[in-house]
């Protein structure tokens, strides 16, 4: 019987309906807008009361949105305001309906023996701080309604919302609203619910997609803010070719973050707004328009627009690993997680081992990828299955001696008892790790028995099938389903 378990990008979807509208503030210091006066500062009391939503200021932002994309609203955006309270407890309650508490433990594992996260961390804690530190608004595709957040008399409005509101002459809040209702049209247009943002052994070509669909919103929110004041949006400096990520205002648990879970849930802002700046200048509005017929399948597309938009499109490789069930049967393995991390995890996950190396050239190189991650039902012992090709072999040998050397740095105790060319095995008592590139391709097998190391190589060098991506298919939303995809 076929296992499945939930991917990777579960929690990213819960987490990035809290994001977004914080970037902007990074971005207008950066831009010259954050000298603030202190003798034009305005009085707490009158702030407090700009916090507050209405429903006359949405329907003024609606037909705002409407103009500046070009596209007009289909139909009335539905609006709830609620308090955060209320938000919380609807996000939570969402999000358990979906995701069973064992199925966050695996993942857990898998990426902390990845290495992706570190050995401490506790994803459903790290879910609850996040929604305890900050909600601001959604909108709920399936209710086709916006939800935003009516702020208590005690809130204190971001630390950097008076930037906005003595630089652009507008409450804060507005950008919120604009971001939402720009999800909102996208939805009447293009359908969000088909979109495949959650796939369950691709979070690669999830997230890319995720780009596309925040990436717009979040380049609405800066065109909305600078035509404020008759200014255009390159005068924001590109976020997404800075160095690192910079600390986001309003989100200290995000801040504190290992890269994987920062830099993974600010990909689609940061990222996706440079792609959207990028295809924009290309060819308008049409152009992005014309992206939810041809969605990008790859966050190497995503950071290299010119694979996406140039005549010949850099296409990833769709790896599919064989099923293990013969050499792995389900009543003693379970599978934790299947899934591709691409180019983007891929040099987040060299950068953590070896931070001094050139990591972002080497994962340039990337072509596709999948991994398994299994744990024994009786011993708990965990091993990894990864097979990745490459654009070339240059590049897959590039990617083989940096993995070389993280593998040093990730296990301990483990010494070469093989080595040629093209492999090397290390040993830990009856424990292998095996590492082998044949041209463009490389397989990773981590922490298995000596026993099991022959029959999985054979099979995941003769069964793995690598086809090219060039079409991401749209989904058909099952009916008896609870679909709690947010944006």
């Amino acid at each position: 019987m076929k296992r499945e378990t939930k991917p990777v990008l579960w929690y990213r979807k819960v987490f990035s309906i809290l994001i977004g509208v914080y970037l902007i503030f990074s971005s207008i210091q950066l831009a010259g807008f954050g000298e603030t006066d202190n003798e034009k500062t305005t009085p707490q009391s009158e702030r407090k009361q700009k916090t507050e939503f209405s429903l006359a200021d949405i329907d003024k932002l609606t037909k705002e949105v409407g103009k500046l994309r070009g596209l007009d609203f289909k139909n009335p955006v539905k609006s709830g305001i609620k308090t955060r309270e209320e938000l919380k407890q609807r996000i939570i309650a969402d999000f358990e309906k979906e995701v069973a508490p064992e199925e966050i433990i695996k993942n857990q594992k898998a990426l902390i023996k990845l290495g992706l996260i570190p050995k401490d961390t506790d994803l459903k804690k790290l879910m609850t701080d996040l929604l305890a530190e900050q909600i601001v608004g959604f909108y709920d595709p399936k209710d086709k309604e916006l939800y935003l957040i009516k702020p208590r008399k005690d809130d204190e409005p971001p630390k950097d919302a008076e930037l906005i509101e003595q630089n652009f002459g507008i409450p804060y809040y507005y950008i919120t609203v604009v971001h939402e209702l720009t999800h909102a049209l996208q939805d009447q247009y293009f359908d969000l619910l088909t979109l495949p943002s959650q796939n369950n052994e691709n979070d690669d070509l999830a997230t890319a997609v995720k780009a596309v669909v925040e990436g717009e919103a979040t380049f609405m929110m800066y065109y909305y803010l600078l035509r404020k004041i008759g200014q255009d949006i390159t005068l924001i400096p590109d976020v997404s070719k800075a160095s690192g990520v910079p600390p986001t205002s309003g989100m200290e648990v995000i801040n504190k973050e290992s890269p994987y879970i920062k830099e993974g849930l600010l990909f689609p802002y940061i990222q996706g707004l440079g792609f959207i700046h990028r295809v924009k200048a290309a060819g308008g509005w049409s152009a992005v328009t014309k992206l939810y017929d041809k969605l990008p399948a790859s966050t190497e597309q995503i950071l290299h627009p010119e694979k996406y938009l140039g005549e010949n499109p850099d296409y990833p490789i769709e790896v599919k690993l064989p099923d293990f069930v013969t050499i792995l049967p389900a009543e003693e393995w379970e599978l934790l997680l299947k899934d591709t991390l691409g180019e983007f995890n891929i040099e987040i996950l060299l950068r953590e081992f070896i931070p001094n190396l050139r990591t972002k050239e080497i994962a340039e190189g990337w072509g596709g990828d999948q991994f398994a991650v299994y744990e024994n039902k009786k011993s708990h012992e965990i091993i990894v299955v990864w097979f990745l090709t490459w654009d070339t072999a240059k590049d897959a040998t590039e990617f083989t001696e940096a993995y070389y050397k993280l593998i040093s740095k990730k296990y301990a105790g483990y010494d070469i008892v093989n080595q040629t060319e093209s492999e090397t095995a290390w040993a830990n008592g009856e424990n292998v790790i095996y590492l082998e590139q044949k041209g463009k391709n490389v397989i990773i097998i981590e922490t298995v028995a000596q026993k099991l190391l022959s029959p999985l190589l054979v099979k995941v060098s003769n069964d793995t099938k690598c086809t090219e991506l060039k079409e991401v298919k749209r989904i058909i939303p099952a009916k008896d389903k609870k679909n709690t995809q947010k944006f």
